[in-house]
């Protein structure tokens, strides 16, 4: 499944992290170890439906949640790349900045 990086992203956030570890601990990671999932916030279920949509944590029997752990990985991956690209993006705009600044070419 293709995951959009922005959408991607939610899996680095406080909720988004205590919610895996909480189906970690619990062992869910497959359909017949799903586990009752407990959200203590807002935005942790905002979190949930986020992770459920992009793949990361699944329904097994209904009200249980497990972790794929597969896609889990797969959606770190692309964070990485994704901040990787706008960090080489954050440098050359800045030594594009350096180099005319250095020129001194009124921008």
């Amino acid at each position: 499944m293709s995951t959009p990086p922005l959408a991607a992203l939610t899996t680095v956030s406080v909720p988004a992290r205590r919610l895996i570890g909480q189906l970690r601990v619990a062992g869910a990671i497959t359909p017949h170890t799903a586990q009752p999932l407990h959200t203590q916030t807002p935005a942790d279920e905002y979190t949930l439906r986020d992770l459920q949509r992009i793949g990361v944590i699944r329904e097994g029997a209904p009200g249980t949640y497990y972790l794929d752990e597969g896609a889990l990985e797969t959606v770190d991956r692309q964070n990485r790349r994704s901040l990787t690209a706008l960090g080489l993006g954050a440098i050359l705009v800045l030594v594009i900045g350096a180099i005319l600044w250095l020129l001194n070419v009124p921008l």
